[in-house]
């Protein structure tokens, strides 16, 4: 994922974003804790929304304690204590997906780009395994995401085909989240909404550097003001999709990416664009 789905901090209660930061800085320490330190840096917003909406299904609040950070020990973090399933699943979602977008990236780089690509992944695989191996399941999704979207790419299709494998692997990785066979289709249609939104906003980021380096993107100049109306259908309904379930402390929070953070990144986007011209 790519770190799009984010909050909009300004509409937070000081104790929601508390919250979500720890649970950010958990899903990091966790990182660091069970595949090293260089996992970390497989960290995006994405995360730390996968983990929020994880959470958020036991409607409580969970123990949250204050510890040192890692890569500032004179600042210290909010940590979520115990929720030990959810924040595995993350973490290992992480690494693999990072992993992926690895291999993605090296065959979209040139020569010296690629080059550090290619170390930066031999650096991840050992990694990468041990995150195959405790969640296989992952695995099989995302390998399927990639080969499909490779496919897609190839037979250069259109913007719903193109956003199809993403927005069906992440669907089926926020329905592990349960085991809960209604929750588990609701969190299905949250993913894939989220998932189609990510793939929409990382297209409609790159377009200008697709373009140039003639790398394959969904989209043209005339496709972006469709895209930015179906950015927003997305973001909807996952928002509506989510009220389904929606209960307890992480309930605003989640609110606030679907509803707020996500449409605020989509205007990001285009006002760096405007701003690029």
């Amino acid at each position: 994922m790519f770190g799009y789905v984010k909050i909009y901090k300004p509409e937070l209660k000081v104790r929601e974003f508390e919250l979500y930061r720890s649970a950010y800085c958990t899903v990091c320490k966790r990182l660091g804790k069970k595949y090293g330190h260089l996992m970390r840096f497989s960290l995006s917003y994405d995360f730390a929304f996968l983990a929020a909406l994880g959470l958020s299904l036991s409607g409580e609040c969970p123990d949250i304690k204050k510890s040192h950070c890692v890569y500032n020990p004179l600042k210290k973090c909010s940590y979520t204590e115990g929720c030990d399933s959810v924040f595995n699943l993350t973490c290992a979602a992480s690494v693999i997906m990072l992993y992926y977008k690895l291999t993605d990236d090296v065959r979209d780089s040139g020569l010296l780009a690629g080059l550090l690509r290619r170390i930066y992944r031999a650096a991840v695989k050992g990694k990468y395994k041990r995150a195959v191996r405790d969640y296989p399941a992952i695995e099989a999704v995302v390998a399927n995401m990639n080969s499909t979207q490779i496919e897609s790419e190839s037979a250069h299709c259109g913007i719903d085909a193109a956003a199809e494998p993403t927005a069906v692997a992440l669907g089926e990785i926020c329905a592990m989240l349960t085991d809960d066979a209604v929750k588990k289709r609701i969190l299905e249609r949250i993913g894939y909404c989220v998932g189609k939104w990510v793939y929409l906003a990382d297209a409609l980021d790159d377009l200008e550097k697709d373009i140039k380096r003639g790398n394959f993107n969904p989209l043209t100049d005339t496709d972006i003001d469709n895209t930015v109306g179906n950015l927003n259908v997305c973001s909807n309904e996952a928002g509506a999709s989510y009220e389904l379930i929606s209960s307890g402390v992480y309930s605003p929070i989640l609110k606030n990416i679907f509803y707020l953070g996500m449409p605020a990144e989509i205007k990001h986007i285009l006002n760096k664009k405007e701003n690029d011209k």
